[in-house]
């Protein structure tokens, strides 16, 4: 089911990025006391794809175990991003599982800026048929960058 979900999610991030003529970046963060090693495989799967990739060790992870604040974290999502651009993504996506999917959709609200929210194939999954089409999330992500 999840590799379903990851071959579908790559292939329409792949069309809309071609459409656009645009170099993705996508910054995935891990969960709560987790590690960047928790999306390695999503991660791999995504650059094989032809997307520019970073997993960031977050502030909550177990190693770090918060050493700044939550809203300081994002200066981590912001570096990750700004690699991502100095390697030629001209568009971010910012995900993440867990807290990790909490801290995108704060990041994008607090930046006002397109961002995806928990990774949740299980509920996309169920709820699949309420998602808007394609071209309507892209419309109203594709003025905003970080």
């Amino acid at each position: 089911m999840i590799q379903k979900f990851i071959v579908l999610l790559v292939g329409a991030l792949m069309l809309s990025a071609s459409a656009h003529s645009e170099t993705i970046g996508v910054v995935m963060m891990h969960g709560k006391h987790g590690t960047p090693s928790q999306l390695q495989q999503l991660g791999a799967t995504v650059a094989n794809a032809g997307f520019l990739v970073e997993r960031p060790e977050m502030c909550w992870s177990a190693a770090r175990i918060y050493d700044r604040t939550y809203l300081e974290c994002f200066a981590d999502i912001d570096a990750a991003a700004t690699r991502l651009k100095r390697h030629g993504a001209t568009a971010i996506i910012v995900l993440g599982m867990s807290l990790g999917g909490n801290a995108a959709l704060g990041f994008g609200a607090r930046r006002q800026v397109c961002a995806d929210g928990p990774i949740s194939p299980k509920a996309l999954a169920r709820r699949r048929s309420q998602l808007p089409p394609a071209g309507v999330m892209k419309k109203q992500c594709s003025t905003t960058s970080i």
